[in-house]
């Protein structure tokens, strides 16, 4: 079943939303299991941040979480087979090819932006969004976000997009643990 054909009213627009959502939730496990896989597949190879010599980013990142987040350099982002898991409808995001992909606490970059200070920065907001909303609220968030608002206007997505900007605009560094961690607030589960 491909939706995108199919989306002609608001009304038949807000079903199929509902329905990928659905769809989402329903195999979040599974999507979960093959983050697990392709983490675990990297992390033998993959160096911490801190090892890339990256100048800019310890002014914006505490150090501890340079030491602990992996960098996986590869030639194509892995991005996982949704239709393979069980989600029909968004062969768009399936066929991406981003500079960055970030899971857990392993983010993924493109060997021709190895030595790109913005990419990185871009992928440390995902890890840090990780770490504080967990798996499931992470990837949930995550998901259900483009499907309401698309790529670039999800809320995880614009949150580390605007950061980005200030981080390339070279504005004074700032804490970005602290601001995600302020502007995550609304969507912990208290």
């Amino acid at each position: 079943m491909y939706y995108k054909s199919i989306v002609t009213t608001p009304i038949i627009g807000s079903m199929v939303k509902i329905l990928l959502k659905r769809q989402c939730r329903q195999r979040l496990p599974a999507i979960l299991e093959w983050v697990n896989e392709i983490t675990t597949y990297y992390k033998q190879n993959a160096p911490y941040t801190c090892e890339l010599n990256l100048s800019r980013l310890p002014d914006y990142y505490p150090q501890p979480l340079l030491q602990n987040t992996q960098v996986a350099i590869v030639k194509r982002c892995p991005i996982p087979p949704l239709a393979k898991l069980g989600i029909k409808g968004m062969s768009a995001y399936e066929n991406w090819e981003p500079n960055g992909v970030q899971y857990k606490d392993m983010y993924f970059v493109r060997q021709d932006l190895k030595y790109w200070n913005v990419v990185h920065f871009h992928e440390l907001v995902h890890t840090i969004q990780w770490q504080i909303l967990k798996d499931k609220v992470y990837m949930d968030l995550y998901g259900t976000g483009i499907i309401e608002k698309g790529y670039r206007q999800s809320p995880l997505e614009e949150m580390a997009w605007r950061l980005q900007q200030s981080f390339e605009h070279k504005q004074i560094p700032f804490d970005v643990s602290n601001q995600v961690r302020i502007e995550l607030e609304p969507y912990l589960v208290k």
